[in-house]
């Protein structure tokens, strides 16, 4: 048998136990966690003014490329938004704009029928096939968005699906 002090003990480090316990979720559901600042996922800075001074004039070559892309609004995974737009300053280059970051970009096309839209700075890349496009970080090698399509682009898979269905 155990002796009255020894239940004593036991009774009130299981009351303990219990009024821990069922005061721990309260504080809990009160306490909020500190909100923590959004943080941009691999996303390099925009051109500068100064780098974009230094552009150098287009060729014809990049001129006939400019002609190639897709200009508009691209919805992208997660209905992420990237805006293709010539750029007004610089004939021949792009603007690509995501989110709050703008960066210009020289076209370049491919024997593939890629266009490829590289960043000035050498550290974005917008990748632009006939059914989506890509914007890459090149420095970490990580997509930044995937899975882009413009307007024209939805229309040419529409287009090949039904041709292919035929």
């Amino acid at each position: 048998m155990t002796s009255p002090i020894s239940a004593l003990r036991l009774g009130a480090v299981a009351l303990a136990l219990i009024a821990s316990s069922s005061m721990t979720p309260a504080v809990a559901q009160t306490a909020q966690p500190a909100k923590k600042p959004p943080v941009k996922k691999n996303v390099p800075p925009p051109t500068t003014p100064a780098q974009r001074a230094a552009l150098p004039a287009a060729d014809e070559q990049q001129l006939a490329a400019a002609e190639m892309v897709y200009y508009g609004k691209y919805v992208c995974d997660e209905k992420i938004e990237v805006f293709v737009e010539k750029d007004a300053i610089s004939p021949g280059y792009v603007d690509v704009r995501h989110k709050k970051d703008v960066w210009v970009m020289k076209p370049v096309a491919s024997n593939t029928g890629a266009v490829r839209l590289e960043d000035t700075k050498q550290q974005v890349l917008l990748v632009q096939i006939p059914y989506k496009s890509m914007l890459l970080n090149v420095r970490t090698g990580q997509r930044i968005v995937d899975s882009c399509q413009n307007d024209k682009q939805i229309a040419t898979e529409k287009e090949d699906k039904a041709a292919s269905n035929k």
